[in-house]
């Protein structure tokens, strides 16, 4: 029997999504590595995913169990307010304001980790996602209020 139900479980649906995912590649002409058909990536991915799922499932069977803890209320919370901080203030104040509100909201969750840090943080990823998706991809939502 399984001493981790979670691995287990977790490596068999692994398995299966690789499975499945043969079962609709085979049609698919796979070529070479010179010439690498349509199955020629998916089919590597798919072979990685069946690899890393029996990985876990052994690990399901033979480690060891898993305790499971207590589930602690400031940083589901704060993760999850996190969320809602980002979608509340997407469309009403910009992509920046909102990826930095979502990343200070979320460094609440551990004491001690608000402060300049997350600060810095917040700010430079703001950055980065405005000028990747503004910019680069150039997807059109608010940058400023």
């Amino acid at each position: 029997m399984a001493r981790n139900r979670t691995d287990l479980f977790g490596g068999l649906l692994l398995l299966a999504i690789a499975a499945v995912g043969f079962l609709f590649l085979a049609p698919l002409p796979f070529g070479s590595a010179a010439r690498p058909g349509a199955a020629f990536l998916p089919t590597i991915v798919c072979a990685l995913l069946g690899a890393l799922g029996l990985l876990v499932t052994l690990r399901g069977v033979l480690g060891l169990p898993d305790a499971i803890e207590r589930i602690h209320l400031r940083p589901a919370a704060c993760i999850l307010g996190a969320i809602a901080v980002f979608a509340l203030l997407l469309e009403r104040a910009g992509l920046p304001a909102a990826v930095a509100g979502a990343v200070m909201t979320a460094a609440g969750a551990r004491p001690g980790l608000l402060d300049w840090r997350s600060a810095a943080f917040a700010a430079l990823l703001a950055a980065g996602c405005t000028a990747a998706f503004r910019y680069g991809l150039n997807i059109p939502f608010r940058v400023l209020p």
